[in-house]
């Protein structure tokens, strides 16, 4: 959640051309799009996990990706994954690991 809570924080909003301030920043304001795409890559490869416990003290609480999120929606969402969140997953994780990677030079 704190992935997409740094998201929503830095969405900006068009200026209201009546006021000149930054329209209200409302979940119907914001395009869904506009989410998905300012999300970054380890925001939704830590979705792609199963779930665990996540945040501190008082909003410490256990989630469960898997069978609230993915049981459901896996196929739909990477339908040629052959419905297993744990491929995904593991997939993800790689190509985020190879893109953080430092770059090798040659000699």
């Amino acid at each position: 959640m704190s992935g997409f809570k740094t998201t929503w924080r830095n969405i900006s909003m068009p200026a209201d051309p009546a006021t000149g301030k930054p329209a209200q920043k409302t979940l119907r304001a914001v395009p869904a799009g506009k989410i998905v795409a300012e999300s970054t890559f380890g925001c939704w490869v830590n979705l792609l996990d199963k779930g665990g416990t996540r945040g501190d003290g008082p909003y410490r609480k256990n989630v469960d990706y898997d069978s609230t999120l993915w049981r459901k929606a896996l196929h739909k969402a990477f339908p040629n994954s052959g419905g297993k969140r744990t491929t995904v997953f593991t997939t993800a994780s790689h190509v985020r690991s190879l893109r953080n990677s430092p770059p090798t030079t040659n000699r």
